[in-house]
């Protein structure tokens, strides 16, 4: 099991190479940058909705390099409860899952074991929560879910480069931007889990505004799904027209933030591959 402990404390790193001695010399944690993934988290809080992050520490994972690996058994984290409820979140290597309770900004830590030697590390993040407003969200989960489909869907039927932009069929009714952003992102689509806060906790309010309203896609294009298919950019771009007002874009951000943290799933990408050709 994973060790949880509730606490408000200050935060420093090992920076001076005396100090790291000592720290080993004494058995102390030693503070280990990128432990956490992500270093700094976003989120956000409207009293109504639940909004969570899942901090997670790879390290602890059976893929991890032997020689760093973290006994996950021995992984505690140490967080404010006047800002977040914490369980546990096995779909991640060494995660937990934060609901937050307050918008601000708070910090979190935590210490394991490395596998190889028994010695101990610790990683920390910080942790930014916005406010978010219940009727922005009630505007942003009413387009989300809006009730219009794709007429025609990609890449099931994808058509050839002469046909339409980015290679897509001419049928495909996207480019308007008046369809769901569920039509794509759902629980039998594969890339519907890059929107859930597993991944885009790790992006700003911004940032993650400037991905799904004009398509900066970013690192997402490295994603599993994104990365297999012919002219990940374009695609991702058409199909991310900016909304309509401020008041939209807020609510689709707070919707977002909102989303049930989820694994990303295995994506096979010969199949995609060939379903592209």
């Amino acid at each position: 099991m994973i060790g949880i402990v509730f606490s408000s404390s200050a935060f420093g790193c090992v920076s001076d190479r005396e100090e790291l001695t000592e720290n080993r010399a004494q058995g102390r944690a030693i503070f280990v940058e990128g432990l956490v993934q992500f270093p700094r988290l976003y989120s956000a809080y409207d009293g109504e909705h639940a909004y969570r992050v899942t901090p997670s520490v790879p390290l602890a994972g059976e893929d991890a390099p032997e020689s760093e690996r973290i006994e996950p058994h021995s992984l505690a984290w140490t967080v404010d409860d006047e800002f977040v409820a914490m369980e546990r979140f096995e779909a991640l290597p060494g995660a937990v899952m934060l609901t937050m309770k307050r918008a601000g900004t708070t910090q979190l830590s935590v210490t394991g074991k490395r596998v190889a030697d028994g010695g101990q590390e610790r990683g920390e993040a910080t942790l930014e929560v916005s406010q978010a407003s219940v009727e922005q969200w009630r505007l942003g989960d009413a387009r989300y879910d809006l009730a219009r489909v794709i007429e025609d869907s990609w890449p099931g039927r994808p058509g050839a480069q002469t046909e339409g932009p980015c290679g897509l069929s001419v049928n495909v009714d996207i480019l308007s931007g008046g369809t769901a952003c569920s039509n794509c992102h759902n629980a039998q689509n594969p890339i519907s889990i890059e929107y859930t806060p597993t991944q885009t906790a790790g992006f700003s309010d911004d940032e993650l505004i400037r991905i799904f309203s004009q398509g900066e896609a970013g690192s997402l294009v490295k994603g599993k799904f994104l990365q297999s298919i012919p002219m990940p950019e374009c695609i991702f771009a058409t199909m991310h027209p900016t909304p309509p007002d401020g008041e939209l874009t807020q609510g689709l951000l707070w919707k977002l933030r909102s989303l049930t943290p989820r694994a990303q799933p295995s994506v096979d990408a010969e199949r995609l591959a060939r379903a592209s050709d």
